[in-house]
């Protein structure tokens, strides 16, 4: 059993631009990646803004009963005094009947329906996925800039 909550992942600077664009001051969802996937991957890949598709495609988890979860709308938080983000709970797990084939997830990353890489994070540490009951229960947070006060034009 395991819960991750985002913290430093790699997103495409072209995908956060046109997102802040479509966000306004009484935002609660952001439908902007209504069914986008969010997938997970094994391995020692560590996401790099040169990471693509491809390279997140060929170590993509195979366990048991593996399926990428559906994004529908996104929720936006406030994590801190300065900071907006978009939030989504997503959960994975083991299941069907046995045997069961394992992975060790290293990571994550989301992509729109066209298809497009939106984001990806690697984990601070694996999380195991062998057993019937084992889950991983995902917070993918997507950090928005600084909100930084500005003074008053005059």
């Amino acid at each position: 059993m395991a819960s991750r909550q985002t913290r430093a992942p790699v997103f495409r600077s072209g995908w956060i631009q046109s997102l802040l664009a479509q966000l306004g001051a009484d935002t609660v969802t952001y439908g902007g990646l209504d069914d986008g996937l969010v997938k997970l991957f094994t391995g020692p890949l560590t996401p790099t803004p040169a990471t693509t598709l491809a390279d997140l495609e060929a170590v993509e988890a195979d366990y048991t009963g593996y399926g990428a979860a559906t994004i529908t709308t996104m929720g936006t938080v406030k994590p801190s005094a300065l900071q907006w983000a978009l939030f989504k709970s997503v959960y994975f797990a083991i299941s069907g009947s046995g045997p069961y084939t394992g992975n060790e997830i290293t990571g994550y990353w989301v992509e729109t329906d066209e298809p497009n890489l939106v984001l990806a994070e690697r984990f601070a540490a694996p999380v195991t996925l062998e057993a019937l009951g084992d889950f991983l229960d995902l917070n993918v947070m997507v950090p928005l800039n600084l909100v930084v006060p500005v003074a008053e034009q005059e």
